[in-house]
């Protein structure tokens, strides 16, 4: 039978609660919530339009561009994600001056969780691929902890690990529910592009179309999922038992370790899609070579003269015994060796 400790440490917010209590916190930090996504969404159906109109111009100038023009809505859509992960995890209901403040503060440090989090999954999936599923689950609420609790980039992963062990199972089934509801949504919406695509024709038009519903459709989602997150985040937070010196050694040193595999898979990765490409390479070249008709293949072993280039190499001329040509057999002898050729083409 369990201990009172351990049933408080496995209890999680009920699903049909964190859905409402998801929708209550969005509800509450609408107008910083929104305007924050609005430009998230804006910055995606910007530079999804430039691509397009782009795709058939090639110069140096607009490859300048083009690179200057991704670099801008990189660091816009990293922003208002930072922005909006701050937004949603505090407890007050900040105006959008100070998420956009914070969004800007918490850029780099944001940045660097989840090069850390990539690292030490990348090390999970080098080791058969499972740990890193359950990892990536683990180290979901680094980005929330660091804001929350305001404590170092390493602490809040560690934490964020020890946050969900015990209840991972809890934590990924309610993960697995969100991602359902945004894919059924997500879902009705291509089915909805793909209907407009058969009335009017695939054109520019209806390609920009599609992004623009894209984009509003990640106006809508994101608050809510990010909202969905925090609620979730905020109950283990509350329920969560003081960890051991014990667990929290232990729990260093195995995130350490498969950080330094996700580090040392990173070439070992790099090296094998070289070498896999090499050989798909050559597997093609090999297939498109044995699709050739054996007729239009080179063959040594039946090389003919071309008629223009006829001499009397190989002609029926006996080489034993004196023998004497004039012009006319001459002729005859080029004539004859020229219908062999033809004949052997």
């Amino acid at each position: 039978m369990d201990t009172p400790s351990l049933i408080h440490h496995k209890q999680v917010i009920p699903v049909g609660m964190l859905f409402k209590t998801a929708y209550q916190r969005m509800k509450s930090r609408a107008k910083a919530l929104f305007a924050i996504a609005g430009i998230y969404g804006l910055a995606i159906i910007l530079f999804g339009i430039f691509m397009k109109t782009q795709e058939n111009s090639v110069s140096v100038t607009l490859a300048l561009i083009t690179v200057l023009v991704f670099i801008i809505y990189t660091v816009v859509v990293l922003w208002s994600a930072t922005a909006l992960v701050d937004a949603t995890i505090r407890e007050d209901t900040a105006p959008f001056s100070s998420v956009a403040i914070n969004g800007f503060k918490y850029f780099f440090p944001l940045l660097g969780i989840n090069i850390v989090s990539v690292l030490i999954a990348l090390g999970g999936y080098v080791a058969f691929i499972i740990p890193g599923i359950a990892i990536g689950i683990q180290l979901a609420f680094a980005a929330a902890i660091y804001i929350h609790k305001k404590i170092s980039i390493m602490e809040s992963i560690r934490l964020s690990r020890l946050l969900v062990k015990g209840r991972w199972w809890a934590v990924f089934g309610r993960f697995i529910l969100l991602m359902l509801v945004i894919y059924a949504i997500l879902l009705i919406l291509i089915l909805l592009m793909w209907l407009i695509t058969s009335l009017i024709g695939e054109s520019s038009g209806s390609e920009i179309t599609s992004m623009i519903v894209l984009g509003l459709f990640a106006v809508l989602y994101l608050p809510y999922s990010l909202c969905f997150i925090a609620e979730l985040y905020h109950d283990l937070d509350k329920t969560n038992p003081l960890a051991t010196e014990q667990q929290i050694k232990k729990n260093k040193t195995f995130l350490t370790v498969f950080m330094i595999i996700g580090i040392v898979g990173i070439p070992l990765i790099i090296t094998m899609s070289i070498i896999i490409s090499i050989l798909s390479i050559n597997n093609l070249r090999k297939s498109g070579t044995d699709d050739i008709p054996a007729s239009w293949q080179n063959d040594d072993s039946n090389t003919s003269t071309s008629p223009e280039n006829a001499t009397l190499e190989g002609a029926d001329i006996p080489l034993d015994e004196p023998t004497t040509l004039d012009e006319a057999d001459i002729e005859a002898l080029l004539q004859q060796y020229q219908e062999q050729g033809a004949t052997a083409d």
